[in-house]
């Protein structure tokens, strides 16, 4: 068996971790650069033109939409998320990693419930089919999409911190992924 030692599994799973962060933030900054340029061009296109592009209001607002969610997980995954720890960085060990356990169990809770809405919003779009008002009429079930694939992603990222907890990290959710405890 190629990686049967554990230290090897976890070094090519961290590695995996790190790659999907980095496709993920490549595909964040692409939706950025769409809607960046695209309001720059209608900008241009109403001040030199006095014309607007129908679609361009549109695809701005999706492709931030499709940023947020997608940026939760990529939050997530560099440690960069929302997060209090005043008290919890004072806590011994065992009633940290306990409380930690707790926060990654019910944030998955969450993740699998914004998940489940969210497929049940897109599948409602799927048969309704339902497409955006502009003339582009885009089919509204790939805008929706994203909230469960995002919620999906923030999900793998919750997995992935119980993971660490249970191989002995401290705080898999402390910003530096792993960091120690300050005295």
């Amino acid at each position: 068996m190629p990686h049967s030692d554990p230290v090897a599994r976890a070094g090519l799973l961290d590695r995996g971790v790190r790659i999907f962060e980095q496709l993920l933030a490549f595909v964040i900054a692409s939706l950025l650069l769409v809607a960046l340029g695209t309001m720059a061009f209608e900008a241009f296109s109403r001040l030199l033109f006095s014309k607007s592009a129908f679609w361009a209001d549109e695809l701005v607002r999706f492709a931030i939409i499709a940023m947020a969610f997608l940026g939760l997980a990529s939050a997530g995954i560099s440690r960069r998320h929302i997060r209090t720890d005043f008290m919890v960085s004072r806590l011994p060990e065992l009633p940290r990693r306990l409380l930690s356990a707790a926060v990654i169990g019910l944030s998955a809770v969450y993740c699998c419930v914004l998940m489940w809405t969210g497929w049940l919003q897109t599948r409602q779009f799927i048969f309704s089919r339902m497409r955006s008002e502009s003339s582009l009429e885009l089919p509204m079930w790939i805008i929706a999409a994203v909230i469960p694939v995002g919620a999906a992603l923030f999900l793998i990222f919750y997995l992935y911190s119980l993971y660490c907890l249970a191989r002995g990290e401290i705080d898999p959710l402390a910003e530096e992924h792993g960091e120690e405890r300050e005295e």
